[in-house]
């Protein structure tokens, strides 16, 4: 359940870094393995329950946030020659 909580945590708030959405799905399956291991053995499952709602939150928002990565990274692909390169944001920058 701690590591289902911990992933939940860190796939929630690096959500918008593209692909971490894969933190989210390995956290879900710790949090539900842990939830049911807690439920066998009669013990408190809020700690499951927590990281379970935090990697589907991280999941969710992960996901959108790949999705719209890959859109951009296409648009700036279609409209390259027309948009900053490397050098001449250097030129700017400096």
């Amino acid at each position: 359940m701690v590591a289902g909580l911990i992933l939940g945590i860190i796939s929630a708030s690096l959500s918008w870094i593209p692909f971490v959405f894969v933190v989210a799905i390995i956290g879900l399956i710790c949090s539900i393995s842990g939830r049911k291991k807690a439920k066998a053995e009669n013990r408190s499952t809020g700690m499951g329950t927590a990281g379970l709602v935090l990697n589907i939150i991280g999941l969710v928002l992960g996901a959108i946030g790949t999705i719209c990565t890959i859109v951009a990274y296409a648009a700036l692909e279609a409209y390259g020659s027309s948009l900053f390169s490397f050098p001449d944001l250097l030129d700017i920058l400096f």
